[in-house]
């Protein structure tokens, strides 16, 4: 199951700074929870999973932080270098 990104990696100065922000991380908007499909495996041709950023230092309702549905990819280790260098 994939919940898919709307469009292109976001530039790091469009993230506030209650992301995590680093030179290996991808920062994307996120469809709503509806749009969630079934893909078979052969489809996807990058990395495919990103956790949601909740905003821990906001508001806690009813025990839930709010999610402002971005995503963040971590870079391949195979990458790591490259950009550290």
């Amino acid at each position: 199951m994939v919940l898919p990104c709307k469009g292109s990696a976001l530039d790091h100065d469009t993230v506030s700074n209650t992301h995590f922000d680093s030179k290996i991380t991808m920062w994307y908007d996120l469809h709503d929870e509806s749009d969630v499909y079934i893909v078979p495996w052969s489809t996807l041709i990058g990395p495919c999973f990103l956790f949601e950023n909740i905003n821990y230092n906001g508001p806690n309702v009813d025990g839930k932080y709010e999610c402002d549905k971005k995503g963040c990819c971590i870079l391949p280790m195979s990458k790591w270098g490259d950009i550290f260098l």
